[in-house]
C-alpha cells in the first residue's frame, strides 16, 4: 500500500482511494486497517473503504466512505469517483475487487 501511494501522491489532484479488507493479517488486522486509513487520509482527497473495518477507517473523516460489500461499492462508485482525476483501488484478492473495473467502464 505505501508503494502505491507513493506513486498516487504524484498523480494529479482530486485524488481518492477504494481499499478493501486486507486479509490474513492476524490479531494486528485493526490496528493494521487504521494505519492504512491514516496513510491514505495524508495522500487523497477522498477515499471509499470496502468490508470488515471500513466503519472504523472512513470514522471522523467527511471526505470517506464505508460499505461493507463491493457490490456496495459498485453502486456508490459512480457518485464517489465523480469529479476524481486519480484513483487507486486496492484490496485483498479475496474481494476481487476488480469488479469495480468493470462498473466503472475501465
Amino acid at each position: 500500500l505505501e508503494a502505491a501511494l507513493e506513486v498516487l501522491a504524484r498523480a494529479p489532484r482530486p485524488r481518492g482511494v477504494v481499499l478493501g479488507t486486507m486479509r490474513e493479517l492476524g490479531s494486528e488486522a485493526e490496528r493494521l486497517h487504521l494505519e492504512a486509513a491514516r496513510q491514505v487520509r495524508a495522500v487523497c482527497d477522498r477515499a471509499l473503504f470496502v468490508g470488515e473495518f471500513a466503519e472504523a477507517m472512513a470514522a471522523g473523516w467527511p471526505q470517506a466512505q464505508a460499505v461493507a460489500t463491493v457490490e456496495e461499492a459498485a453502486v456508490a462508485l459512480p457518485e464517489w469517483s465523480r469529479g476524481l482525476a486519480s484513483v487507486l483501488v486496492k484490496g485483498s484478492r479475496a474481494l476481487a475487487l476488480e469488479r469495480l473495473l468493470e462498473v466503472a467502464g475501465a
